[in-house]
Parts: structure tokens; C-alpha cells; sequence
């Protein structure tokens, strides 16, 4: 929404009129602050003279001013809004000229807006080209004595008006309001009367705030409209109440730490509202200090510091915060530094409607319309006797330890999880999950039993079925499962078959492995089924193979007539009717294409197969930080060193090997039980510490011979 002011031609048509119109336009384009009402756009033609502005709904401080005046709180929270936003204009060169509460403007939250620049004046330009010295711009009842003596005019003049404007919202009407010339010669001789004659209750040394700021001379005045705010919150400090009175209520909030607001800035209005309570209340809040601007250089940096220093995230929950792409990048940072959320419902019919999707069972405050004071409450209470991340993350220092205990490294460095590491696997429980789902449809009768695990290199897809799917169904997830017959892992290699062979041996010391392979060879390639149904002890059992790397198959067997009798052995054995054989296999997603050459197979994979994306932000602490809480572990990690590990493989396809080589590195580095941010930025990060470990082991061979086979290696693994 917004407000157009419009004006008219005969008055647009002036030559003066037409240059403060054209002035107020400049001056307000480039003033930027919360409390400045914006403007939009502004044109003039022959209908006249136009600006649009953003619609402040409110009204005017006046028309608050019809309802009485205001109590301590109210003139605090417009005195501090106004004086930044003045403050602001004169550090830019600009005076306003025209304080009043006509020109300042309210909200639905009451927060307040200066606006009406039209007879400011630029300190920078020369406006008596257009005007002579003898015009007396402002209005009669808060012109300071220079302003009337048409003498060079400074900011001062701005802080008389507010000297003037502030004993009014505290006794309901100006000091001086004699008719005509009469209340000019108030201001020029006459002093503001005392406060106290009106409103004895309130403390004395408001009178003193009033008297210096309408000194008669400007020298005598506050320097600065901050000083006098200053001096206001000063004299205003032992009697705003605060809502929650400090020493009933325990308070575990560092002050040089903050609150994060992530909102869309369609709510403006409500955040400028609710950061001047929650400061009023003690808890500071984040508000761009740093001048962070979204879609700057290094927004996402300064975005993550900004986070990463909060001890806890507001939402402001609306239906524009729910389609804000800002919001959810800001959601997505708290979650990896485990910052609480606490969503504040400010707009909107639905609940659900207002929160991002994937939120909404969350616990929310509703301070919607007349339930902001109660909501307030609430939120300072949860925010003041709240726990900081860092408390959560302690509950593993006092735990009493055994004397010389050491603890175990849980991660793996490069290699996969095998199934002895299941209980260090961690983050994969909704695909593991899903796999299982999958297998049930698997068991139906008739049914093809085969499932083929897809993912990129380094997207742990070996690790999900060693130390995860595998273990799952022989501790019987899936009905009977535990009774199953489970193969020993295998890899294709360049002799598939006699893999093959070696792996069903385990499960028959009886036969010799020369006539296992016979079997498998046979033209019919009924082999591996026959087998599994001697292995297996009753006929609703099931025998499962599990082959990894698949993509060995088209890539290191080297004669075709291998090839084909391995798939034609797989594909006669999980098409059986009835039969025993289930088949697992992983595969490289850069060799999807490959099977595809085989119809049968090709199918039966595009048909029977599930994707392994990157890990949630969720599932990545769980690789972390879970490992590390184990009894046999206990590790613990310098504050934010989780969060640092999390947003460097975040969304990265194939980073999964590279942080638990890093976390392997930390562990060798650890101070006692602690791994720490120093030792995390010696190594590189999770971007350099291969390089740099390799740097060292390359560095640390003992001869030349030793060096050169090294670089032949490393050539190699570029270029095989």
C-alpha cells in the first residue's frame, strides 16, 4: 500500500512551491533509515506535482495526541525512534525544520515515522537563490528563536522543536499559544514553563531536558538530537517498568551476545516494534550492524556470523515470511548452529499458511493484532532464562570419567563403514528406513527381488547397506528377516564369478569351491538359485546377496562371456518365482547408463532403485556430533567447530569422505577429549586437509625413487 501526496497545479505551477516540492523529493530519496517514512517514486507534469510514499496506517502522532498524552514508556519508544531517524538526516546535511507531531507518523505497532520533508533544508545547497532570508518557514507553535530571526539555521533548530514537541505528548498541549506575532515573542523571550506545574509525578530532571534543548541560544543546546535522547533514556530509566522485573526472573543471557529476527521485511512495522521491547527488556537484538545487506559480496558469510553469534533465532511467522527466500536461507543456517527458533504467528488467517512448509508443528506465540502484549511476555521469558547453544552443548564436560580414560576415534577417515562400524553409523535413518519399505514389496509373491542402491562417489551408498540396511535386517526390522541367510560382502572385480564363488563358499563349507563355480557356470543359469535353495533351511527363507561397487562389472571384467553368465545368474535368480534369492548391488550414478546395455537388467534397475541424495543439515550434525556422545567416545567440539564442519559439505555431492577424513585429522589433533577450531584451521578445513595430509606424506618419503613412484601413483589416479 501507499500514499500518494498530491499537489495541486495552481500550486505546482509556482516557481519557490515547485522547488521545495522538488527538494523534498531529493532529500527523501536519499534517506535511508527504519524510521524515515520511504519514498517510492515522485514526477511532476501539468496535473500538478506528485510523490508516492510508503502508507502508514496509524495515523499521526497528533491524532494520538486527541486521546490524552502519553506515559513514560510511549514518549521513550517515539523519542528514540524519531531522534535515530533525525539523526540520521542531519549526518546526511539535511534539516527538517517542521517537527511536529503532524509530521510524525504511527503504525498499527506504534512505531513512529518522520516525515514531510517539504521545507527541509540541505545544508549542502544554497536554497536563498529560491527563497529570500525573510521567509519564516515551520510552524508557529515549535519555531525556534533563530528560525524567527530568519538567522542561519543549524540542527539545533530540530532539537528546539523536539524540546517543544516533548512537552506536549507529556501535557497534552505546547508551552506557548498566545495568537498571531504574540507566540513568536514567546519563543524569542519567554522560557518553557516548568513541567511540574502540570504533571508533578513525573521526575524533576525532565524539566532540565526540556530547558536546555529550547535554550534561546542554540549554543546552550544539546550538541546532537542523540544527546538529548540520551539524556532522556537517562532520566526515563528507573521509571519505565520492565515487563519481567530483572531479579524475578533469572537471566542466563551473555549481553554481548544477540538475538537473530529472521522476517520478511513486508513486516517491518512489527520487528522495528519488537526490537525496541526486547531491548527495553534487556535481551539485544541483531539489527544489521554490521550493515549486512542480502545479495551483497559476503552477505552469506556475514549472514552465518550473524547467526552463529545469536543465541537463539525469532521467526516472525507471516504469510509473506512463508514465501521469503531470505527467511528460509536463514532457517537453513540456524539449523546447521542448532539454534533455537522461536516463531512469533504476527499475520495471517492459518497457522499453516504462515509458516514456512515443514514447521508447522512447531510451538508458535501468536501475537497477532491484541495479542502482542501477552505474546511479549512470553518471548522474554523464554528468551531471558533460556539456555545458549553452548550450555546444550556441554553435556558431555561433566560427566565423571575413569581414571586414564582414552578416548576411541569412531570415525573412519576414507574408507566405508563396514557392518563392525554400525554402531558409528549415524544420519542415514530415513534412507535406511526407505530402503526396508522398499525390500517389503520385494518379499510379495512374485515379486522381482532385486534393489539397486544409485549415488555419486563419496555419497556413502556402500555405508548405508554395509553399516546400516545389512544390519537392520539381521537384527529382523523386516518380518523373519534375522532368520535370513546373508552372503558375504562382494565386488565384481575382473573375475565376477570367481567372486561369486569365494562369497557363496563362506555359506557352504561342505562343497568344494571348484564345484560351487561349476554350478555357476552352467549354460542355464540356474546356478546361484539353486545354490541359495541349499543354502537356505525352509522355503519362505531368504538367502541375500549384496554386491557392491557394481559398476566393476562393465569397468574391470574383462571378458564379456563373464559379464553376461554373472547378470544372467542375478537375473534368473531375483525373477524365480517363490525363489530365495533377494540381490542388492550399488552403483555409481556417472555408470547409470552402463547396465542399460543389458534390457533385462536395464530395467530391472530403472524399475528397482533408490536414489542416495546429499544429507539434511539435520542428518549432517547426526555424522558429527552423535559419534562423539557414544560412552566409549565423548568427545567434544569448540563452540560453532560443528556448525564450520556441516556448512562446508552442505548440498555437496560426494563430500561425505572428505569430513570423516577431517574429523579423523581432529581426532589426531584433539586437545584431551576436545577437538578444537585451532586445530580445524591448521589443517585447511574440510577443503584442505587431504591435500595438505598428502602434502605431508609425500613430503615425509625417505628418497627420491620413493617420491617419483609416488608421483606415477598420483598421475594415475588422474589419468588412468
Amino acid at each position: 500500500d501507499v500514499a500518494v501526496k498530491i499537489i495541486l497545479p495552481e500550486h505546482a505551477a509556482n516557481p519557490e512551491f515547485t522547488a521545495r516540492f522538488a527538494s523534498e523529493a531529493h532529500l527523501v530519496a536519499r534517506l535511508e533509515h527504519p524510521y524515515i517514512v520511504p519514498l517510492y517514486d515522485y514526477w511532476q507534469d501539468e496535473n500538478g506535482a506528485f510523490l508516492v510514499m510508503r502508507l502508514v496506517k496509524g495515523g499521526s502522532l497528533r491524532d494520538q495526541l486527541k486521546q490524552g498524552s502519553l506515559d513514560a514508556k510511549q514518549v521513550m519508544r517515539l523519542f528514540d525512534h524519531v531522534g535515530s531517524a533525525l539523526a540520521i538526516a542531519h549526518e546526511a546535511g539535511v534539516i527538517h525544520r517542521d517537527i511536529k507531531p503532524d509530521n510524525i507518523l504511527l503504525d498499527q505497532y506504534t512505531n513512529a515515522y518522520l516525515t514531510d520533508f517539504g521545507i527541509a533544508k540541505n545544508l549542502n545547497i544554497d536554497i536563498r537563490t529560491t527563497m529570500s532570508d525573510e521567509d519564516i518557514l515551520g510552524t508557529p507553535g515549535y519555531l525556534s528563536p533563530e528560525q524567527i530571526r530568519s538567522e542561519p539555521v543549524t540542527p539545533r533548530i530540530d532539537i528546539y522543536s523536539l524540546g517543544i514537541m516533548l512537552y506536549e505528548v507529556l501535557t497534552g498541549d505546547i508551552p506557548f499559544k498566545k495568537p498571531g506575532m504574540q507566540i513568536l515573542m514567546q519563543h524569542l523571550d519567554e522560557p518553557v514553563p516548568s513541567l511540574l506545574e502540570i504533571r508533578p509525578d513525573l521526575p524533576e530532571q525532565l524539566d532540565d531536558v526540556i530547558q536546555r534543548a529550547t535554550a534561546k541560544n542554540p549554543a546552550d543546546r544539546y550538541e546532537t538530537v542523540m544527546d538529548m535522547v540520551e539524556a532522556l533514556r537517562e532520566v526515563f530509566a528507573p521509571v519505565v517498568q520492565t515487563i519481567i522485573p530483572f531479579e524475578s526472573q533469572p537471566r542466563t543471557i551473555d549481553p554481548n551476545r544477540h538475538v537473530f529476527i529472521s522476517y520478511s521485511r513486508a513486516d517491518n512495522e512489527f520487528v522495528q516494534r519488537l526490537i525496541y521491547d526486547l531491548e527495553t527488556e534487556g535481551i539485544p537484538v541483531w539489527i544489521d550492524k554490521k550493515g549486512l545487506k542480502p545479495g551483497t559480496r559476503n552477505w552469506e558469510d556475514a549472514l552465518r556470523t550473524a547467526i552463529r553469534g545469536a543465541y537463539a533465532m525469532i521467526l516472525v511467522a507471516s504469510p509473506a515470511s512463508r514465501q521469503s527466500n531470505y527467511v528460509l536461507d536463514e532457517l537453513a543456517i540456524a539449523e546447521m548452529y542448532k539454534a533455537p527458533v522461536y516463531p512469533v504467528w504476527v499475520d495471517g488467517e492459518e497457522w499453516m499458511d504462515s509458516i514456512p512448509m515443514g514447521m508447522g508443528k512447531m510451538q508458535y506465540i501468536d501475537a497477532r493484532s491484541e495479542n502482542y502484549t501477552k505474546a511479549l511476555l512470553e518471548l522474554v521469558m523464554l528468551l531471558g532464562v533460556g539456555a545458549s547453544p553452548e550450555d546444550l552443548r556441554r553435556t558431555t564436560e561433566n560427566i565423571e570419567l575413569p581414571a586414564g580414560f582414552n578416548p576411541r576415534n569412531p570415525y573412519k577417515g576414507l574408507r566405508a563403514f563396514r557392518e563392525n562400524d554400525q554402531g558409528d553409523f549415524f544420519g542415514r535413518t530415513g534412507l535406511i528406513h526407505e530402503l526396508l519399505q522398499l525390500l517389503v514389496t520385494h518379499t510379495q509373491p512374485n515379486a522381482s527381488r532385486l534393489l539397486a542402491v544409485i549415488g555419486p562417489s563419496g555419497s556413502g551408498k556402500s555405508s548405508v547397506v554395509m553399516a546400516g540396511l545389512l544390519p537392520a535386517l539381521q537384527r529382523g526390522d523386516l518380518p523373519d528377516s534375522e532368520r535370513w541367510s546373508y552372503v558375504p560382502p562382494m565386488v565384481p572385480g575382473t573375475n565376477p564369478i570367481e567372486n561369486l564363488t569365494i562369497a557363496l563358499a563362506a555359506l557352504m563349507p561342505e562343497r568344494s569351491q571348484k564345484a560351487i563355480r561349476e554350478d555357476l557356470m552352467d549354460s542355464s543359469a540356474r546356478g546361484l538359485h539353486t545354490l541359495a535353495r541349499q543354502i537356505v533351511d525352509r522355503q519362505s527363507s531368504r538367502l541375500v546377496l549384496y554386491v557392491d561397487q557394481f559398476e566393476e562389472l562393465f569397468t574391470q571384467t574383462a571378458e564379456e562371456g563373464d559379464r553376461q553368465q554373472f547378470i544372467n545368474l542375478l537375473l534368473t535368480a531375483v525373477t524365480e518365482p517363490g525363489g530365495p534369492v533377494m540381490v542388492l548391488v550399488t552403483l555409481r550414478a556417472d555408470f547409470y547408463d552402463r547396465p542399460m546395455n543389458y534390457p533385462e537388467l536395464g530395467k530391472l534397475i530403472d524399475t528397482n532403485s533408490k536414489s542416495v541424495l546429499p544429507m539434511s543439515l539435520a542428518d549432517l550434525h547426526d555424522v558429527i556430533q552423535k559419534p562423539a556422545e557414544l560412552s566409549d567416545v565423548l568427545l567434544q567440539f569448540d563452540p560453532g567447530l560443528v556448525a564450520e564442519l556441516v556448512f562446508e559439505v552442505r548440498d555437496q555431492i560426494g563430500g561425505l569422505p572428505l569430513l570423516q577424513f577431517t574429523l579423523e585429522q581432529l581426532f589426531e589433533r584433539r586437545n584431551g577429549r576436545r577437538l578444537t577450531n585451532a586445530a580445524y584451521m591448521e589443517i585447511g578445513g574440510v577443503r584442505g586437509a587431504l591435500a595438505k595430509h598428502t602434502e605431508a606424506t609425500y613430503g615425509s618419503l625417505p628418497t627420491d625413487p620413493h617420491r617419483q613412484l609416488a608421483r606415477g601413483l598420483f598421475l594415475r589416479l588422474i589419468e588412468p
